[in-house]
């Protein structure tokens, strides 16, 4: 199976149609939001939930030194061998509790990741205790409000929960003493698709209760994506990461951008 479905983990080398190459612009962007808004050289970077690893190669790039960690073996093999770098380690994780002492981490990042957690709480809270007072969170999340109707469950398979921007400071404020949720505005061909894409995605979810589509090869599911994206001008839909960003309101927001931040001693 190719990384890009295993896990539901994003692999620039399985990218095969413009939806997907723009799929992966939209991941590339947090990456880089964060890395030239947040981080600073000399700081100690945790990335929980690394996957095929180029996210962390880009934030080594600014940081101190960057620990990122996973849960499968084989992708944090790959890339630690891809990504090699002198401040750049790839560990695996548990899942469960972080392979780390309190306080350690001036920022920790964690991109794609909460909706694939049961025990959101106990996410949350193994991301607060490893964190220096004052440190800080930064999370993104699909916005539940564009691709699922009210009290529909995710479809994509690999997810547990989808958020709206108001359930989220809820998940956070009783390990971080502040919460910000904006939102990753998109371009509007890229929402267009996005949508067409749910609604797709929710009628084989309708006609399809008991999820056989699930063993459905994941190199149809490639073939579905090009014919989606066909009607596009060649070149046309092909967002760079540089084409989205993080705004205070909800215009093609398909992403929530999070950040939540530990008090200082004495400010709790």
């Amino acid at each position: 199976m190719s990384r890009l479905e295993e896990g539901g983990r994003v692999d620039p080398a399985s990218i095969q149609s413009p939806y997907e190459r723009a799929l992966l612009a939209r991941h590339i962007f947090a990456y880089c939001w964060v890395t030239g808004h947040f981080i600073k050289e000399g700081d100690k970077v945790l990335e929980i939930g690394c996957g095929e690893g180029y996210g962390s190669a880009i934030i080594a790039k600014k940081a101190g030194r960057v620990t990122a960690v996973d849960t499968a073996k084989d992708t944090v093999l790959h890339a630690a061998a891809k990504y090699a770098a002198v401040n750049l380690d790839f560990l695996v994780h548990d899942g469960v509790r972080l392979p780390f002492p309190d306080a350690g981490f001036d920022i920790a990042v964690s991109f794609q990741v909460i909706e694939h957690i049961a025990d959101t709480a106990a996410f949350v809270r193994e991301a607060a205790r490893v964190l220096k007072p004052g440190g800080r969170l930064y999370l993104t999340t699909p916005n539940r409000v564009h691709r699922l109707k009210e009290g529909q469950k995710p479809w994509y398979k690999f997810h547990v929960r989808e958020f709206s921007a108001a359930e989220l400071p809820a998940v956070l404020s009783p390990f971080f003493g502040r919460c910000e949720v904006k939102f990753i505005t998109v371009p509007q061909e890229y929402y267009e698709m996005e949508k067409k894409v749910a609604r797709i995605a929710t009628l084989a979810q309708k006609l399809d209760p008991l999820g056989l589509r699930n063993l459905v090869p994941y190199s149809f599911k490639q073939a579905v994506f090009g014919l989606i994206s066909r009607k596009s001008e060649p070149g046309k839909f092909e967002p760079k990461a540089s084409d989205f960003s993080v705004i205070n309101e909800d215009r093609n927001g398909l992403d929530l951008w999070i950040e939540a931040a530990l008090c200082p001693p004495g400010k709790e």
